[in-house]
């Protein structure tokens, strides 16, 4: 899985395991999936741009 965010210059890999999927309305699934591995750096970048993007929103 990758995420990327054009304006942060930033695109981070990551590998994610899925916990549950199910099926929900409209023949759609639900998935839950959590990090397994996520590079220290990556994980400071990402925490910048949730910090930045909760400051804006509160704005």
């Amino acid at each position: 899985m990758t995420l990327s965010h054009p304006e942060n210059f930033f695109h981070i890999a990551a590998t994610a395991q899925i916990a549950y999927a199910e099926t929900v309305e409209n023949e759609q699934y639900r998935v839950g999936a959590y990090f397994i591995t996520l590079h220290p750096q990556d994980k400071v970048k990402l925490a910048e741009c949730i910090q930045q993007n909760t400051i804006l929103s509160h704005d």
